[in-house]
């Protein structure tokens, strides 16, 4: 019988109160979290919902057009997410509580700061629309945040747990099929992309033009020549990489194999980061790191502005790093080797790798940093003189003068060094452009040892006359990405070894989710900023990417192929600027202000000058019209001699 059946009112009332008791001592113990993470979640659920359901809500809110009626039915579905939140946060502690006698509270706790990556779903709804062009503070903003959120959520999930391990064999292949097959659509989507600003006329002499010329020069035995190099508008880099790569160039002479080449070199990156990784993370992460590194927005670019030797440097510095980390002396010599090739300053990189290996704790791999130091100088001593602007040729095109005032051509005198300085670091596309690089990568890479590997690539980021995004110096990036991966890497290592802690987090448990935050992170990024899954404006280098090429122009460019590979070995050709790299199968390309001295000219004749030009000396008989393709003329050169300084300049870009 109960206490009331008995007529007991009196112990009925103190059983009562004692329950209401210990409900309050219960709810005291609870923190802030078990009643702000219930309408946290339940907010962000309950937008986010909404938001996917109704997409012109994310709209509205983005162009500050929300109305009282979105609002009423915003609160509408948060209200009712966060009685589902909290009912579903109470059953799992329940069942938790029958099956394994943890704490009702406890686990109503860790129900719900579990889920609390649910409550950035508005956030990710948002970054569907075009908000990256004008307000990528804004952006940088809601990715961290949202997987800041991942990071914490998956920690109170998984907080324990065995150090990361490499998996059997078997399932090694199938982890690194995975990553092929992710590196193949990669490959796929940016050929796809350069193929079609390729064709819509997007490029031109500078670089993807000189790249033209340099493979094709090569493949008809001038390894080293390059006729577009020596005209008006100087390049004076020095890569033999380009000679050992031109076979490829064989295969189909034109532009759009440089472009998938490209492509294809950076996939092969995903594999090098795989191996590198695995080592300190374990198979599993290192997959996620090897797909965040396809997904990495300054990746994008650097794959998309034209083709540069350079982009050789990515996948190459991470293999040489595998090859440092395993031991294997004589794979990693010929590494080094290789990279020399890529660049006359590559000399640099190395020297920073050598650093690297000398804080190694291994006495082999201090023997290989000293031999590193030691073939890195001997490499910028050789190459120094080889180059036709030396080792500091790259320094002087992307840093060039200091100056105070932005119009000022005048060199900066001591006393204002300093300011100057100032001015170029602490600038605010430069943070932006810092922050773009860390942000994916969590800030890991500075809280790894081995920072030295920046060095180089840092240096001429911070002291560049502008920062690299969006600009001429964008394949700059390639000096950095490939050791901001390397670093993360190993500071995850740090974590997962429990040798780097922050604050109450640490061990296994903080670096899987780590892991899974720039995985996130750079997943977010990639649909936010970056070309492959949104079409909105993008930059690779100095010009907008075109994805859409009208049929014209697709007709053109065949048309020019064609006439290229029917002008006969050895024929000079000059042409306009933006027809330049649409001639692949031309021995020796020329700018029209080399004409004289050629035995073709191509001219773009929508241009005025040139075409006024061309019409005055074809009516001289200077020039014989042969073909004729739209706004383009092919011209018999007849020239009886060179043309005066005012009539050859021609300059068309």
């Amino acid at each position: 019988m109960s206490a009331l059946s008995r007529g007991h009112p009196k112990r009925l009332v103190s059983l009562l109160l004692q329950w209401i008791d210990r409900a309050t001592a219960a709810l005291g113990r609870l923190r802030l979290g078990a009643f702000g993470w219930p309408l946290a979640v339940g907010i962000g659920l309950g937008a986010g919902m909404f938001g996917i359901f109704q997409p012109k809500f994310a709209e509205t809110v983005s162009a500050h057009r929300a109305t009282t009626l979105w609002m009423r039915a915003v609160l509408g579905w948060s209200g009712a997410a966060v009685v589902v939140v909290t009912l579903g946060a109470l059953a799992f502690a329940w069942v938790r509580r029958r099956r394994s006698g943890t704490a009702l509270l406890d686990g109503y706790s860790r129900a719900l700061k579990s889920v609390a990556f649910l409550s950035a779903l508005p956030l990710v709804v948002a970054l569907r629309e075009s908000i990256a062009p004008n307000r990528e503070w804004l952006t940088l903003g809601f990715i961290t945040t949202a997987a800041g959120l991942v990071v914490y959520s998956t920690y109170q999930a998984w907080p324990l747990g065995d150090p990361a391990t490499r998996a059997r064999p078997v399932a090694r292949v199938l982890l690194v099929a995975v990553i092929a097959a992710v590196a193949a659509v990669f490959t796929w989507r940016v050929a796809a992309l350069g193929f079609a600003n390729h064709l819509a006329f997007n490029t031109g002499r500078a670089d993807l033009g000189v790249y033209v010329s340099r493979f094709r020069e090569a493949t008809e035995g001038h390894l080293l020549g390059c006729s577009l190099c020596t005209s008006r508008h100087v390049y004076a880099h020095l890569e033999p990489i380009v000679a050992l790569l031109a076979p490829a160039y064989l295969l189909n002479p034109s532009a759009q194999t440089l472009i998938l080449l490209q492509a294809l070199v950076l996939a092969s990156g995903a594999i090098a980061v795989f191996f590198l990784s695995e080592r300190s993370v374990g198979s599993v992460l290192a997959v996620a790191l090897a797909i965040a590194y396809l997904a990495y927005p300054p990746l994008h670019e650097l794959a998309l502005y034209d083709f540069h030797a350079v982009a050789c440097a990515v996948p190459l510095s991470l293999w040489l790093l595998y090859a440092l980390e395993t031991d294997r002396v004589r794979t990693y010599t010929a590494l080094c080797l290789v990279l020399l090739s890529v660049r006359e300053d590559m000399g640099f990189v190395l020297a920073a790798v050598g650093v690297y290996a000398l804080g190694s704790p291994s006495l082999m791999r201090r023997r290989m940093g000293w031999a590193t130091l030691g073939l890195a100088v001997f490499a910028l001593i050789v190459m120094h003189f080889a180059a036709p602007d030396g080792v500091l040729g790259t320094w002087h095109e992307v840093v060039s003068d200091f100056t105070v005032r932005r119009r000022s051509l005048r060199p900066t005198t001591s006393p204002e060094l300093s300011l100057a300085l100032v001015q170029r670091i602490f600038s605010e596309v430069k943070v932006l452009h810092a922050t773009e690089l860390l942000a994916p990568l969590l800030l890991l890479p500075l809280l790894s040892r081995g920072r030295a590997l920046l060095v180089y690539g840092g240096v001429l980021a911070l002291l560049a006359a502008g920062p690299f995004p969006a600009s001429s110096n964008a394949h700059q990036v390639a000096l950095l990405i490939p050791f901001l991966f390397a670093l993360t890497a190993r500071a995850l290592e740090e974590v997962l070894a429990g040798r780097a802690t922050y604050g109450p987090f640490s061990g296994p448990g903080l670096g899987r989710a780590l892991t899974l935050g720039v995985l996130v992170c750079s997943l977010l990024d990639c649909c936010a900023m970056g070309p492959l899954f949104s079409d909105a404006p993008f930059r690779a280098g100095p010009r907008i990417l075109e994805r859409k090429p009208t049929k014209e122009q697709v007709a053109l460019d065949a048309k020019l192929r064609e006439a290229s590979a029917s002008w006969p070995k050895g024929a000079k050709v000059s042409a306009s600027n933006i027809l330049l790299p649409h001639l692949g199968s031309a021995s020796h390309l020329y700018t029209l202000d080399d004409r004289s001295g050629t035995d073709y000219v191509v001219a773009f004749m929508k241009q005025r000058t040139v075409a006024r030009r061309i019409e005055t000396e074809e009516t001289a008989g200077q020039l014989a019209r042969v073909a004729s393709f739209g706004d383009v003329n092919v011209y018999r050169a007849r020239y009886r001699a060179p043309l005066s300084r005012q009539a050859r300049q021609l300059d068309d870009e």
